[in-house]
């Protein structure tokens, strides 16, 4: 598909500050919405996919490449992955819960939380960056996320949460929680952070939302963003953060 000149804008930006190209390509395959494979060793390339057929596919792509712009935009020494050692592993699988679980799910979700807790409060930086700079993504920006808000409410039927450990699906909707606090006040739609309020989730995710808007938005303070978070969530000791290389 064609795309949005400000989605075309931010592609090249994120050429521009990282040299090297992107691609953006369909994949029926995926699990979740959208992706980014970011360039490095034999990937010459940022390689976007997302679900064919999803209206909001021009937001899709911009968010993606959003998070690439904030990494590319800090200095190199500055630039970070986030990784767990075996160590860090064990401590977050206790941590969880879930030492009972079959291996392969274990690492499964606790890879999920880990990323979940890398892109949610750097993806609401994002967002705001994209509401801010280019109105043309904003009724797209609008679909995708009201798409996610109802898959994360979904996700808290009691049913379903009593299949997961308790501390996994403690800080699992804290975040969610965060994320709709988040959109209600960017909405002004008070009622999406209802559900959370229920569960009485509203707190912590008001707590995480407050760390947010302490630390100053520059793509080089993401780290103590994500720290914050880990310790207001139970899972400082669980990740560390390496340096970012292209090889």
């Amino acid at each position: 598909m064609s795309f949005s000149p400000e989605t075309q804008q931010i592609i090249a930006e994120v050429e521009r500050l990282s040299g090297r190209p992107v691609y953006v390509e369909e994949d029926p395959t995926l699990k979740v919405l959208a992706n980014v494979t970011m360039a490095r060793g034999a990937a010459p390339a940022h390689i976007v996919r997302y679900q064919p057929g999803n209206p909001g596919a021009d937001y899709l792509v911009a968010f993606q490449l959003g998070f690439v712009v904030r990494l590319f935009s800090c200095h190199l020494e500055a630039r970070f992955d986030v990784s767990s050692t075996q160590e860090e592993q064990r401590a977050a699988t206790v941590g969880l819960g879930m030492t009972y679980l079959p291996p392969e799910l274990e690492s499964f979700l606790r890879n999920s939380v880990i990323t979940q807790l890398r892109t949610c409060p750097v993806g609401m930086r994002v967002d705001r960056w994209i509401r801010e700079t280019f109105p043309g993504l904003h009724a797209t920006q609008v679909l995708v996320t009201k798409q996610q808000l109802r898959q994360n409410e979904a996700a808290l039927n009691p049913d379903l949460r009593s299949r997961f450990p308790k501390p996994l699906v403690t800080v699992n909707t804290a975040m969610n929680a965060a994320f709709a606090a988040f959109w209600a006040a960017e909405l002004d739609e008070p009622r999406l952070s209802i559900p959370y309020s229920v569960l009485g989730a509203d707190k912590i995710g008001r707590s995480l939302l407050a760390q947010l808007d302490e630390i100053p938005d520059e793509p080089a303070r993401d780290r103590d963003i994500i720290d914050g978070w880990a310790q207001l969530l139970g899972l400082t000791g669980h990740y560390h953060f390496k340096p970012h290389t292209l090889s």
